[in-house]
């Protein structure tokens, strides 16, 4: 993998929507050639046809293979050759099984390491279902690929404001079976990670929203909270991790607007789109994190009123397409400086509890005082405190005091 000049796979979403709007708007900016190299997965007739609709001057080179494609081109790769009626604004199961067979074989070839992420276009889900295609999202479809079902988590992005989703496309009635110890556990592990590998923060701070609301005395109407959410937050604190709540949505909204969390995990999609719509305005994307390849998607649907209208923004796109360049720097970065640590000195408390010292020859020691070690600082969780943030929760520290010996 080049990261200095990445291999980015780019669906074209849904023909009769406006993926192929922001795929020849954004590429007929040569500049964005400079930072990438593009692959484009669909058909060239279409891409043809959008671009007389709309009257953009975007040339592409059409290539079979990723193999075939150039640095400094707009390589769009031939997914289909079968003709693909094109009705602007219109869903249909043409239109669906064109983005299929588009993000099949980019997936595909980004498994393959042919490239390096992939970018999805916006498509309609229902209209994708057919033989081969009976998922409830494509994330669904690339975990049973990767052998990975139910181990990712959808997140949407924008500025710092990072928010993931426990269950995602499922029933309100079917979220409260899904929240169980394990896959709790899994999903905030999950994100704790994805912040440190995929975002570059050290020490993550993951807020925690909780399924039911409460009274005024903050008592929850629900029993998922005191029986699963909170014994699951005192687990992972004891373990190191940063983990705060869980908070009703609205309690949670001044502490996310001052950046006093990383991330958040939420319950549900509709929290997650309450989170963004309230917080922010600007254009971000989703991400699929827990995949072994970096996947990011336009976070915007077909918008079949505006397709063949040239008004959509192409910045639309380019978040989606920057991000995956930023995330598989930062993975690249993260792993080549984890990729020989250096062996524990000490044993902190947690490990042993026993007095451990260096091993430095000469008349001077550093000792390892147990017994002047603070413990991880009690949560929110620990106390049952549902206000307090990170800011006003002590901190985990290791002292060690030097001695004359």
């Amino acid at each position: 993998m080049n990261t200095k000049n990445p291999i980015i796979a780019i669906t074209h979403g849904d023909t009769n929507g406006i993926g192929y709007e922001l795929i020849l708007k954004s590429f007929a900016d040569n500049s964005l050639l400079e930072l990438f190299t593009p692959i484009v997965y669909g058909s060239p007739k279409v891409a043809a046809y959008h671009r007389k609709a709309i009257d953009i001057p975007a040339n592409f080179s059409i290539i079979t293979t990723a193999e075939e494609a150039r640095h400094n081109r707009f390589n769009l790769l031939t997914t289909f050759e079968e003709e693909v009626r094109v009705e602007l604004g219109a869903p249909s199961a043409e239109a669906g099984s064109a983005a299929f067979r588009a993000m099949r074989r980019a997936f595909a070839d980004v498994q393959e390491a042919k490239a390096d992420a992939l970018v999805l276009s916006p498509a309609d889900n229902e209209s994708m279902h057919g033989p081969e295609y009976q998922f409830d999202s494509d994330k669904s479809y690339m975990e049973m690929m990767c052998d990975n079902k139910d181990k990712t988590l959808l997140m949407y992005v924008i500025d710092h404001v990072r928010i993931a989703t426990l269950t995602d496309h499922k029933p309100l009635r079917e979220v409260p079976a899904a929240i169980n110890e394990e896959n709790l556990t899994q999903k905030l592990q999950l994100l704790h990670g994805t912040m440190k590998r995929d975002f570059g923060i050290s020490d993550p701070r993951i807020a925690l929203v909780a399924l039911n609301g409460n009274d005024s005395n903050g008592h929850y109407y629900g029993n998922e909270e005191n029986d699963i959410v909170v014994p699951v937050v005192n687990k992972l604190n004891e373990q190191g991790m940063k983990v705060y709540g869980p908070y009703p949505t609205l309690q949670l909204l001044p502490p996310l607007m001052d950046g006093a969390y990383d991330a958040v995990l939420t319950m549900y999609d509709e929290q997650a789109t309450m989170l963004m719509q309230t917080l922010t305005d600007h254009v971000g994307y989703q991400y699929i994190a827990g995949l072994p390849k970096v996947v990011t998607k336009v976070n915007h649907g077909t918008d079949y009123a505006a397709a063949g209208r040239n008004t959509s923004d192409t910045s639309l796109l380019r978040h989606a397409i920057y991000a995956a360049i930023d995330i598989l720097r930062q993975r690249e970065a993260y792993d080549e400086a984890h990729e020989n640590p250096l062996p524990k000195l000490y044993h902190e408390r947690r490990d042993e509890g026993e007095k451990v010292r260096f091993a430095i020859p000469g008349n001077r020691r550093r000792n390892f005082n147990a017994d002047n070690v603070e413990g991880n600082g009690k949560t929110n969780a620990d106390n049952n405190d549902m206000s307090e943030t990170p800011s006003e929760a002590s901190q985990p520290e290791n002292t060690v005091q030097e001695t004359e010996a």
